[in-house]
């Protein structure tokens, strides 16, 4: 097994190790997390673009979302345990283990990630949505060009970052329960 990096720095180190991991880990696995964040961005463009579509193939639409996503979680949990085996030493029940002795022994950094993690999906989102109203609502083939660019950029952009964020903080939790 490999060594596992030694975290146990301050507060603040700590805590800001995990959005560095993240942006470093979907920098290395780009491709494969565009691919899967790729079907689900359409999808939901086209409900902006034809709102109208019947219920059958929304719902389908929907649920293939939603198995996109939670795939992408499992490939992001797959990818980081192949690059970092010591994750999962003693099976996923001592990960586990270890993840929720983390969260219980650390909790004040815990508190910290999830409000940094809060206020920079928030900024984002503000953010995004001033670009998008400064874009003045253009209208193009009877639909918004800023409401279907800003479901763009949240289902190809923020959506998977956020979920290697999130998982991120496990990893981080589950090195600081051993």
């Amino acid at each position: 097994m490999g060594m596992s990096p030694d975290i146990r720095g301050s507060l603040t180190s700590s805590v800001l190790d995990v959005p560095w991991w993240a942006l470093s880990f979907l920098r290395a696995h780009l491709a494969v997390i565009a691919a899967l964040a790729g079907v689900p961005a359409v999808e939901r463009v086209a409900g902006v673009v034809w709102p109208e579509r019947p219920g059958p193939v929304a719902v389908t639409l929907d649920l293939v979302t939603l198995a996109l996503r939670l795939v992408l979680l499992v490939v992001v949990a797959r990818l980081a345990a192949r690059e970092e085996p010591y994750l999962l030493e003693g099976g996923a029940g001592a990960a586990a283990h270890r993840l929720l002795r983390g969260a219980v022994r650390h909790w004040p950094a815990l508190l910290v990630q999830l409000a940094l993690f809060t206020v920079c999906f928030l900024l984002l989102n503000l953010l995004l949505d001033a670009v998008a109203r400064l874009a003045g609502g253009a209208v193009a083939a009877g639909f918004d060009v800023a409401a279907v660019t800003t479901f763009a950029i949240r289902n190809t952009v923020f959506i998977p970052f956020a979920v290697v964020w999130l998982f991120g903080m496990a990893r981080h939790l589950i090195l600081l329960g051993r």
